[in-house]
């Protein structure tokens, strides 16, 4: 996906931060959605995908836990990885 005139510039990554990059256009379709119904938890969201990624990331809270059933992983690469 190129950046287009209008487009959103992302912020560039800093020392440890990742890169936080869309899957496929039904993930860009639903963050688009999120930034007009929930944009301060989607920033929140943001940041600890920034930090740190991995399973259980930051504080855990009654909002943020592994999914389950058949969307607790995910398939990158040929890795099953936990979502």
């Amino acid at each position: 996906m190129s950046p287009k005139k209008g487009d959103p510039v992302a912020p560039p990554t800093v020392d440890a931060e990742w890169r936080i990059r869309f899957s496929g256009n039904d993930a860009i379709k639903g963050w688009l959605d999120l930034e007009t119904r929930a944009t301060a938890n989607l920033r929140q969201a943001w940041e600890v995908m920034r930090h740190d990624p991995g399973p259980g990331a930051g504080k855990p809270t009654g909002r943020h836990h592994q999914l389950k059933g058949s969307l607790a992983h995910g398939t990158h690469a040929g890795r099953a990885l936990p979502r």
